[in-house]
């Protein structure tokens, strides 16, 4: 059971959410039998953009089945159960913006504050003429050897969009 808002405050952006999820015979990979979970997650975020193209992005995460120490060890579990993040909270940022009419450029990142990991995500789109776009992203993991994002290596991806 959930449910979700969008609204403005003065002229940004306010959102959140809350999910209730009490499910039944769950199976967890680690255990030989199936499990009963009940857990409440929620976010909520902010976000406005100048006249000058400029974006800002804010947003907490909360994981009631989340965990607070050896998150990277959780992922499989968090995967299995649709969650966005193995760790008990998430904290996430974005700045982006126009740097000129043609290319546009972003860098965001999600940081678990319990266990001090991070990914940093850049990312410049460039549209090259009228239907084709390129857009470069690198991913630049932080962390320990267990921890959230320390069990990632680093990465970099080129896409090319024509459109038509």
């Amino acid at each position: 059971m959930g449910g979700s808002w969008a609204g403005r405050l003065g002229t940004g952006g306010f959102r959140g959410e809350l999910r209730w999820t009490s499910a039944q015979e769950v199976f967890e990979p680690t255990m030989p039998a199936p499990v009963e979970i009940t857990y409440l997650t929620g976010s909520l975020s902010g976000d406005y953009t100048f006249t000058s193209s400029l974006y800002l992005h804010v947003e907490v995460l909360y994981n009631g089945d989340g965990v607070s120490e050896n998150a990277g060890l959780r992922w499989p579990t968090a995967i299995s159960r649709l969650q966005l993040s193995p760790s008990r909270w998430s904290l996430y940022g974005e700045v982006a913006g126009d740097l000129s009419p043609l290319l546009r450029g972003s860098f965001y990142g999600i940081v678990n504050p319990t266990d001090g990991s991070f990914i940093l995500v850049p990312s410049i789109a460039w549209s090259v003429s009228t239907n084709w776009d390129l857009l470069a992203i690198g991913l630049i993991p932080a962390g320990g050897a267990l921890t959230e994002y320390g069990v990632f290596g680093s990465g970099g991806f080129l896409s090319l969009k024509w459109s038509f």
